[in-house]
């Protein structure tokens, strides 16, 4: 998931914990509780009208069930209700509760067998790796959450290896976030230009419906030089937070374009709160939205070019997504 470097905690209401801990009884500290991420919520998250969720109604039906159910069931019916893959809760225990999506169960269109294409180089493990294919770079990166040198790396194999090829491919797929700044880092090899990748807006006052404060995103050029020829990001359901990130400034950038699947639409602006009985939960404080005022929360990021690998392509060891994109490459 993509992650945020700042943690705050809100005090909305009154509260002591040593109340909350000692000399009540379990059901009570467990509607303070509720009352206190409810309250949050209520204040500070920017989707309510997007998703069209009853805030109010939520309250209403789950307190009523916290005495018999207690407040683990109330908070993971209402991760339900909120459909957020930035929404967690983390318990005392280490217990976690999060937002289901309904493609979870889903085919994922994952890779498959890419070394049957090409021979791997690993910059880290097996979480950022690379080659040549018909005079075509391929780099994979399986996640964002890592230290900023290995995609400095990244950018002086483009300057370098990659810098007289005829495109590269950018493969994504099943990498869930991590740190923005590095999926910017990135992103900023195929740009010699700053531009505008994408808004965040959050909220600015009481209602759900008031969203005035903005927040605008730009991609800078990354390196000494920047690969200006074709680039395709591949892409399927498990694309979540910064790669979205990466997957959102990429659009902008002329002679990308993404092959595969829609990405999973968890395109929010995530912070860290704890209650008073210990638990941490995240909630996402702003969404994001394109410079054409598109809004992909949710829904996901559509690939301009949709691909389906079916079972038979898997079984003979084919990447249907992969080959797509080389075939895209090859025709611009």
């Amino acid at each position: 998931m993509r992650k945020k470097l700042i943690y705050f905690i809100l005090i909305l209401t009154p509260f002591s914990c040593d109340k909350a801990m000692i000399g009540s009884d379990p059901a009570s500290s467990d509607i303070e509780c509720f009352n206190i991420f409810w309250n949050n919520f209520d204040l500070h998250y920017p989707t309510f009208i997007i998703k069209n969720i009853n805030w109010d109604s939520v309250r209403n039906i789950e307190t009523t069930l916290i005495a018999t159910k207690g407040l683990y069931y109330v908070l993971n019916d209402v991760g339900k209700k909120l459909r957020d893959g930035h929404f967690q809760v983390k318990t005392s225990s280490g217990k976690y509760i999060e937002s289901p999506f309904p493609w979870n169960n889903r085919p994922l269109n994952s890779p498959v067998n890419i070394p049957n294409y090409l021979d791997l180089q690993v910059i880290y493990q097996k979480t950022i790796m690379y080659g040549i294919y018909d005079n075509i770079g391929y780099i994979s990166v399986k996640s964002f959450d890592l230290d900023s040198k290995y995609f400095s790396q990244i950018t002086a194999l483009i300057n370098n290896q990659f810098k007289d090829l005829d495109g590269i491919i950018v493969d994504i797929r099943d990498n869930p976030g991590g740190l923005e700044t590095n999926s910017d880092m990135l992103a900023g090899n195929f740009t010699d230009k700053k531009i505008l990748a994408y808004t965040f807006k959050y909220r600015n006052g009481p209602n759900h419906s008031d969203l005035g404060t903005e927040l605008k995103h730009y991609i800078n050029p990354s390196g000494n030089s920047q690969f200006l020829k074709p680039v395709a990001v591949l892409t399927n359901r498990r694309c979540a937070s910064a790669s979205e990130m990466f997957c959102l400034s990429m659009r902008m950038i002329p002679g990308t374009f993404m092959v595969g699947d829609t990405t999973s639409g968890t395109i929010s602006d995530p912070q860290y709160q704890e209650l008073p009985n210990g638990w941490i939960y995240r909630m996402p404080v702003a969404y994001v939205y394109t410079p054409n005022n598109e809004i992909f929360e949710e829904k996901g990021i559509p690939p301009h070019y949709p691909v389906w690998m079916a079972n038979r392509d898997s079984i003979r060891d084919r990447d249907l997504i992969f080959e797509t994109a080389v075939n895209l490459i090859k025709n611009k």
